[in-house]
């Protein structure tokens, strides 16, 4: 039996003494018998079957019969990819816009060390968005989207500095999404010092999600995020959280790692479990590797170290763990075989407009001329540079992700990430890139751990051979 096994591009996982390989282009997991895995090693960028023949000597025919029609099973359902070598990025066709950032204003009642908009603020006197600005904003979103569910994030700076807006915004959605019969999802990015219990009332009312910025505890909190006048900005926030919580409002905490606070993130979980936030997001610091902030080699293990003690508990359904983004995400891109060739939406499905209707790719790029695609208030978005801008981001153009096994799962990494550490849109940030690519391999050991009690069995056979199955995880 003809066996074109040649040039693979595969990881090995061996969990609780069972085999597993990761098809890295289709991102496809499955199990193999001992005696398929030696073949599939040496498969790996291989561009010659001469290795097969050597392989075919060493068993009987019924074995090799038995071997090649499981793996030519493997290759004809398109989980095994040859010829991986010659995958090529491709160019997108034209794609439409289903999300937006709103940065309805520029301002800010805090002064956060780490804040990239200090960075990148534009010069404009304009720091609050006009209703008309709001609306014809709306309007392009929902014309430009043919999706049924589309998505809106309201920010800023702060964004309830400009509380009435926010409300009309909610508001205006909602006549929109029930006109034309769309499902829209509203997030609201807050340093939640301004919260007050009517706007949570309007809020909840219209279905908003709150997503919260606490770093931690009092002390790793207060260290980076303080008020203008150099406040402690913690019992502010947590005063307010207690409000969001009796509200019943949907939210998310979002935090913060840097190097001042790295050794405590082992607490910082602590805290936040205990406060029974219902999801949590800890994010690396974009900080530039000469930044005093910046998270070392050492700071890097210790935010490994302690994913890795989490994951311990994922078995359970009732760990904390779940509720945070970060592991639980990774253990679902697994299942569900997430393949990304690009990576987030910026520039590509995802534009932010900024108060006085200037148009960018991401809201980690406002007020770089270079990524200016035009204004809403002018009706005009220039779709060439928009193309320009994503179309050279496929994960296959950027040198350092080639290589990268875990390149589908994340597309790239973040794009505005990567500008504002490196200056360069396809130079990854080193610290979210090493991070991710260990929560990856832990989510894999914990989803392959779960199929071994027959009661938590998700994967189905596919085929049966000689008393032995193939099957496709997910």
């Amino acid at each position: 039996m003809d066996l074109p096994l040649i040039d693979t591009d595969l990881k090995f996982f061996n969990v609780n003494g069972r085999h597993y390989v990761l098809d890295i282009p289709s991102s496809s997991l499955f199990e193999i018998h001992p005696w398929i895995k030696k073949i599939l090693v040496q498969s790996v960028k291989n561009t010659s079957t001469e290795y097969l023949d050597k392989v075919k000597r060493e068993h009987n025919f019924l074995d090799w019969m038995d071997m090649s029609g499981e793996l030519n099973y493997l290759i004809d359902n398109r989980y095994l990819t040859i010829y991986s070598s010659e995958i090529k990025p491709y160019k997108l066709k034209e794609q439409k816009i289903n999300s937006l950032t709103l940065n309805i204003c520029d301002d800010c009642n805090m002064q956060c060390n780490y804040c990239y908009q200090s960075k990148n603020k534009t010069d404009h006197d304009a720091e609050y968005m006009s209703k008309d600005v709001a609306i014809k904003s709306i309007e392009f979103l929902f014309s430009e989207s043919p999706d049924n569910t589309i998505y809106l994030n309201i920010s800023g700076g702060e964004p309830l500095l400009n509380p009435d807006l926010v409300v009309e915004i909610v508001q205006i959605v909602r006549e929109y999404q029930e006109k034309d019969e769309k499902n829209v999802f509203i997030t609201i990015t807050t340093n939640g010092t301004l919260i007050e219990k009517k706007i949570l009332d309007q809020l909840k009312y219209y279905d908003v999600e709150l997503i919260i910025t606490l770093d931690g505890r009092p002390q790793e909190h207060n260290y980076m995020r303080v008020m203008k006048n150099r406040r402690p900005s913690y019992d502010r926030i947590y005063d307010r959280l207690q409000w969001v919580k009796e509200s019943g409002i949907r939210y998310r905490i979002k935090g913060t790692i840097h190097h001042y606070n790295v050794q405590a993130i082992g607490a910082i979980f602590e805290m936040y479990e205990k406060a029974e936030f219902p999801l949590v997001q800890l994010q690396p610091v974009i900080a530039s590797e000469d930044s005093e902030i910046a998270l070392t080699v050492e700071d890097i293990q210790i935010i490994k170290d302690n994913y890795a003690w989490m994951f311990e508990s994922f078995q359970d359904e009732d760990s904390f763990c779940h509720k945070v983004l970060n592991l639980s995400s990774a253990v679902n891109s697994i299942a569900t075989q997430k393949n990304l060739c690009y990576t987030c939406g910026a520039g590509k499905y995802y534009l932010c407009i900024t108060p006085i209707g200037d148009i960018y790719p991401c809201h980690l790029l406002v007020g770089y001329p270079d990524f200016y695609l035009g204004n809403i208030a002018d009706e005009f978005l220039d779709q060439t540079a928009r193309k320009k801008f994503y179309q050279p981001l496929h994960v296959l153009n950027r040198d350092s992700c080639k290589s990268c096994w875990a390149r589908y799962f994340c597309g790239g990494g973040c794009v505005g990430e990567n500008f504002l550490v490196h200056h360069s849109l396809t130079t990854p940030y080193e610290p979210r890139c090493e991070v991710n690519q260990h929560v990856l391999d832990l989510g894999v050991e914990v989803y392959c751990s779960s199929l071994q009690e027959e009661d938590l069995l998700s994967f189905v056979p596919e085929r049966r051979k000689s008393g032995r199955e193939i099957y496709k995880i997910g």
